[in-house]
């Protein structure tokens, strides 16, 4: 029964930590069964490696560029508690950034928001 234990938690432990339970042979290296599998990898492969490691921001398209803007007066947190619309997040970078909302930053501010935390 300990075996059992330590082999549960120990799969349980890696797939939390993102680690592959396969790391070699064919199966590890094996194309995508079906055509969602191959959307999502499609869709990491085109966010930038700051996109993809901005936590406590989830993963997602500008993820980067919301935690530089959002955290230079708040905890990551205080963002990633809300769910936004589009209203709501433009009405939350006018209110906190205080910019105008057609600039660059300020669209991907908003996408980011209204997507990835988005209702």
């Amino acid at each position: 029964m300990t075996n059992r234990f330590l082999v549960v938690g120990g799969l349980l432990l890696a797939a939390l930590s993102g680690l592959p339970l396969l790391s070699t042979g064919a199966l590890s290296q094996s194309k995508p069964a079906d055509a969602a599998e191959t959307a999502e990898d499609t869709t990491e492969e085109a966010l930038s490696r700051e996109d993809m490691s901005a936590a406590p921001f989830p993963p997602g398209r500008y993820a980067g560029v919301v935690k530089q803007v959002c955290t230079e007066c708040h905890m990551g947190q205080v963002v990633t508690d809300l769910r936004y619309n589009h209203e709501e997040a433009v009405r939350y970078y006018k209110v906190m950034v205080g910019s105008d909302v057609e600039s660059e930053q300020a669209k991907q501010v908003i996408e980011y928001l209204s997507t990835t935390l988005g209702r």
